[in-house]
């Protein structure tokens, strides 16, 4: 059981995928008692998932803009910890864009990767999962998620996913009934202090990869390259380019600006469609390996313990019966897939199209980085 937050008159509701993992249908109870049954849709990259249920006329919550929120306002978790429904609980933001991976149960023994997040101090316990944070005006600033607290109870630590991630998934899944994103093809990471210098500029996306046959390549996007604006959108930092690349339609042609030694210059780039992170397919469907990987980013690499320079993706979930966790040693979530027989999977899309080429019954050699550690992991494949 979890939370949820009606957003829409119509009978469209907001809640977290892990709340509804496993459910094509689900029984929703309202606040007046009524009881429904919902269709589920689901976005499990962002760990978040809409049910419609049938009804007109519902009260609803706006859904507020989350790029607005600032540190230190104040923030109101509701929802039903323990079962206790209806319950409020306020604190402040505590910051903002944080990330984190957190054990899953629904994947025995995976985890969730989650880019951004809000992290408050208001009180969120299990049950409030799905519900939402909100400002002192009402308006929806995140759907709340995750807790990080030794004991399993709260410890002034919560997480939220931001309301604008909410609303663009929200739109997705109501139109397509999946989330269909933008792709550029790059692999960005953040500009340091010390590459600042070297580069002439201390803000942007640093292009550290560029996938072959990409929208980037095929623009003639470089390593090296430092993005700052995109469709006319200012560009900080790596987080900023996935996020801006995401919200764009697939088939549209933006400007790119990027700064190339010391100089700006605009390129135009048709932005093509996202493919599933990390969940490279048999005809069957199930994964070839058993896991689903996501981009390592600087801040994740810190967070996981990873020596600094590793490249790689990070292991954001293992199905229990599969290649990856019958190997030796197992591969667990939170290990940093280096290379796969000898060759790197520095991006999603280079482990994609290693994995693409393994079949059934082949021996593969996976290079891991496990904190501070390197290790080699033997699986066949199904």
């Amino acid at each position: 059981a979890g939370s949820g937050v009606i957003v829409r008159e119509d009978g469209y509701i907001l809640t977290n995928d892990h709340v509804v993992a496993g459910a094509d249908r689900v029984t929703v109870k309202l606040n007046d008692g009524r009881k429904f049954q919902g269709k589920v849709m689901r976005d499990p990259r962002t760990d978040l998932a809409v049910i419609k249920i049938e009804a007109k006329g519902l009260p609803y919550a706006k859904l507020g803009d989350s790029d607005k929120v600032k540190v230190g306002q104040w923030a109101i978790a509701i929802g039903s910890p323990f079962g206790l429904t209806n319950t409020v609980t306020v604190g402040v933001i505590s910051a903002l864009t944080r990330e984190a991976v957190v054990p899953d149960p629904e994947t025995d023994g995976g985890a969730r990767y989650y880019p951004d997040l809000i992290q408050t101090d208001a009180s969120i316990n299990a049950g409030n999962s799905g519900g939402p944070l909100v400002n002192i005006n009402g308006e929806v600033i995140g759907i709340n998620s995750i807790i990080e607290s030794p004991s399993g109870a709260n410890a002034g630590i919560g997480f939220a996913v931001p309301s604008n991630t909410a609303k663009f998934v929200l739109e997705q899944l109501i139109e397509h009934g999946k989330v269909v994103r933008g792709y550029l093809g790059v692999e960005p990471k953040d500009i340091s202090p010390e590459a600042s210098k070297t580069l002439g500029i201390d803000k942007g996306a640093l292009v550290n990869s560029v996938d072959e046959g990409t929208p980037a390549a095929k623009a003639e996007i470089k390593p090296m390259d430092v993005i700052v604006e995109i469709a006319g959108k200012p560009v900080e930092n790596s987080l900023d380019l996935r996020k801006i690349v995401a919200g764009i339609k697939p088939g549209t042609t933006v400007k790119v600006v990027i700064f190339r030694d010391k100089k700006r210059q605009t390129l135009d780039v048709t932005i093509g469609e996202a493919p599933e992170v990390g969940v490279t397919v048999t005809p069957g469907g199930k994964t070839k390996l058993g896991i689903t990987v996501d981009e390592l980013t600087d801040t994740l690499a810190k967070q996981l313990g990873i020596p600094e320079g590793v490249k790689g993706v990070v292991v954001k979930s293992v199905e229990a019966d599969s290649a990856a966790g019958r190997a030796n040693p197992p591969i667990v979530a939170g290990d940093v897939i280096v290379e796969i027989n000898g060759q790197p999977t520095s991006s999603v899309a280079q482990f994609d199209k290693v994995v693409s080429g393994l079949k059934s019954g082949d021996t593969a050699l996976v290079l891991l980085q496990r904190k501070n550690r390197t290790t080699i992991s033997e699986m066949t494949l199904d």
